[in-house]
């Protein structure tokens, strides 16, 4: 049994996630407005969002500054208005995409199983049951994911992020900047720790395939394996490969955890600090508290966009390995692609007789005991040397 199929495609570990991912849109391309009208939603939906702390900032600066009751209910209501609007486009984007990112796994299953049975057997021998298996399943769910997912959202939280980039300093550029500074470690180690992660994501696949074929084989085998005396040793083998894909699991759970924290700690120390100066601001009259909490809401909007954004590249990790996976058993050549001319009619003779001659020279006078039935006398042959013995 080969240890990993991945020795059949080194190519796949130098290809990049984007162009892994773009091998799916043969898939996704009959259902790609709907993806598209979903992503635009979605940003909608975002920017929507943003605007909430604007209309904060007037409400402070303005109605509760001035006492004017209507005035506060007049921003309440349009804040109501505004997060019911939001909500209601994020249900419309979820249920726009539910039915075609199903009719969409259905097809890719589809696409693998009448694939794998057009395959010759010679590939059949050289792909392990367990690789087959994980990547007609785990692979297809984790694409599947991608494209509910991370899809959409990572376009959503590059322009809600870009677009608070914006709001930021233009509410007060000295506090922009200093929640703005703690992007720079994550732009520096950020596709260094993505990087690892896709080889450990990898290797956590293959190594699961590998650990599935041992178990189908040793299913189908028991009673060899029973008869032999192998329990014990494929019990070992079994253990071995159980804690070398543990092992695989805990470093990439470390890796997305490094990632995650950096993702965490580094915007919350950066509102911290600028939470601390815009109070001094305050303070001087430097700055109003409309501005401070106008610039505080928008920092907390795009914390969620910023945590997130770890999680989502992980799951585009895991789906580009998914599809390099995918797409190794859908580049092996179908049977009749490997032979376009079979031939049906594997007759030896090239000129066969159109017109064969029936039997030249019958019996005219053919003898009826010759057609008798021969076992009668092969009875009687064998009752007769049973009883000489």
């Amino acid at each position: 049994m080969a240890d990993t199929a991945a020795r059949q495609r080194p190519a796949a570990s130098r290809r990049s996630a984007v162009r892994s991912l773009l091998r799916l849109w043969p898939y996704v391309r009959p259902v790609r407005r709907q993806l598209i009208s979903a992503s635009l939603l979605a940003v909608v939906a975002s920017c929507l969002g943003l605007v909430l702390p604007l209309v904060l900032k007037w409400m402070v600066d303005g109605p509760v500054r001035n006492g004017d009751t209507a005035g506060v209910w007049l921003g309440g209501g349009l804040l109501l208005l505004l997060g019911a609007a939001e909500a209601g486009i994020f249900g419309v984007r979820r249920r726009l995409v539910a039915r075609p990112l199903a009719a969409v796994e259905a097809s890719m299953r589809e696409a693998f199983l009448r694939h794998i049975q057009q395959l010759p057997l010679s590939a059949h021998d050289r792909w392990p049951p367990g690789q087959l298996l994980s990547r007609g399943t785990a692979d297809l769910q984790s694409i599947h994911v991608f494209l509910a997912v991370p899809l959409t959202f990572l376009p959503v939280n590059a322009v809600t992020l870009l677009v608070g980039c914006v709001l930021l300093p233009a509410q007060q550029w000295l506090l922009g900047l200093v929640f703005l500074a703690s992007a720079l470690p994550l732009l520096a180690l950020g596709p260094f720790l993505e990087a690892r992660y896709a080889r450990a994501s990898r290797q956590v696949r293959e190594q699961n395939g590998d650990l599935t074929t041992a178990v189908t084989e040793s299913v189908l085998g028991i009673r060899v394996v029973k008869s032999f005396g192998h329990q014990r040793s494929l019990i070992r083998a079994f253990q071995r490969r159980a804690a070398r894909l543990r092992g695989t699991e805990l470093r990439k759970a470390r890796l997305l955890a490094t990632l995650s924290a950096l993702l965490v700690a580094l915007p919350e120390a950066a509102l911290g600090a600028a939470l601390a100066l815009g109070a001094v601001q305050v303070a001087d009259g430097e700055t109003s508290a409309g501005t401070l909490v106008a610039f505080l809401a928008i920092a907390l909007e795009l914390r969620p966009a910023m945590t997130s954004t770890g999680l989502l590249l992980a799951m585009s990790s895991e789906a580009a390995t998914a599809a390099d996976r995918y797409a190794d058993v859908m580049d092996e050549p179908a049977d009749f692609a490997a032979n376009p001319n079979p031939n049906p009619n594997p007759n030896p003779n090239p000129d066969p007789d159109p017109n064969p001659d029936p039997d030249p020279d019958p019996d005219p006078n053919p003898d009826p005991a010759a057609n008798a039935n021969p076992a009668p006398a092969a009875a009687s042959s064998w009752t007769a040397r049973t009883s000489r013995r």
